[in-house]
């Protein structure tokens, strides 16, 4: 839980910044970074799944059709 979180709030940091910053806030490697360890780290949507499994002591196949 505190991974989704940590990754949910980097991504809202890192828009804040590029809001109030424009073009020079994108330039540097810290923001450029931030969004890029939102997907290393696994999507959102993915860590939510997972914290449901654990929850719920059940797997959820996204890859079933």
């Amino acid at each position: 839980m505190a991974k989704l979180y940590a990754n949910e709030m980097v991504q809202r940091v890192t828009n804040e910044a590029l809001q109030i910053h424009g073009h020079y806030g994108y330039t540097r490697s810290m923001c450029r970074d931030c969004r890029g360890y939102a997907v290393g780290g696994g999507t959102t949507e993915i860590l939510r799944n997972t914290i449901a499994a654990m929850e719920f002591g059940r797997t959820f196949d996204q890859r079933r059709g």
